[in-house]
């Protein structure tokens, strides 16, 4: 591997760490898809004939800090400021999460540097 190869693999890496999506739904979902006794979430399909979903609230955060926000005004039940509230939750436990793995790496970083 060329040092490029390593420096783009190196900056994909930390952008992946630090974007973040978060998708809150409501609705039924009638999924059949699991890998052991958890939900299969390569095969997560919201829009399937089975399933009634409709997106409340979708969040995603970019690595340069570019926020882009969804809010349904009728998500179809009486409960939408309860799920924002619950997608808001997420979203800060999300980038609480981001930040630390990011202060951990530097943290290393500096201490290898400064020895």
């Amino acid at each position: 591997m060329s040092l490029a190869d390593a420096l783009k693999k190196v900056r994909d890496d930390i952008t992946d760490l630090t974007a973040l999506e978060v998708l809150t739904f409501t609705g039924t979902l009638e999924q059949t898809e699991f890998n052991g006794d958890a939900l299969d979430w390569n095969r997560f399909t919201p829009n399937s004939e089975r399933s009634t979903l409709v997106l409340v609230a979708a969040t995603r955060v970019r690595p340069n800090m570019d926020v882009v926000n969804f809010y349904t005004n009728n998500p179809g039940t009486e409960t939408r400021e309860e799920l924002i509230e619950l997608h808001r939750s997420v979203l800060e436990v999300g980038m609480q999460v981001r930040m630390d793995f990011i202060k951990m790496f530097k943290d290393q970083i500096l201490s290898q540097l400064t020895g």
